[in-house]
């Protein structure tokens, strides 16, 4: 959406602003997107260290109902890698509710 946008301010004469505005918050939402990827991997391989039999989504692993899935599944376990993955599934969310804020925000 933000890429469209930028191609369209881009067009309208004396939008300069504007037209960084909307870079400003497309440039930090690619740089939330990219880090929540990295938790991501991350996570996945702390997972398959714990149970290399399960195969959480591939994509879709960001969505509450997957992250709940997961949180679930370690609970009642203990141990170094359980506990790092706790952590990546609450940062994981935690930059969901970040980019979806970044996505309703107004440029201005």
């Amino acid at each position: 959406m933000f890429a469209y946008l930028r191609w369209i301010v881009d067009a309208i004469p004396g939008a300069d602003v504007l037209a960084r505005e909307i870079r400003l918050l497309a440039d930090h939402r690619d740089d939330l997107v990219a880090e929540r990827t990295h938790v991501i991997n991350r996570l996945r391989w702390h997972l398959h260290e714990l149970d290399p039999s399960w195969q959480p989504p591939a994509r879709t692993l960001w969505r509450p109902r997957h992250l709940a899935t997961i949180t679930a599944r370690l609970a009642g376990v203990d141990g170094l890698i359980v506990r790092l993955a706790r952590t990546m599934v609450e940062r994981c969310h935690a930059l969901t509710v970040q980019i979806r804020a970044t996505d309703r925000a107004p440029p201005r």
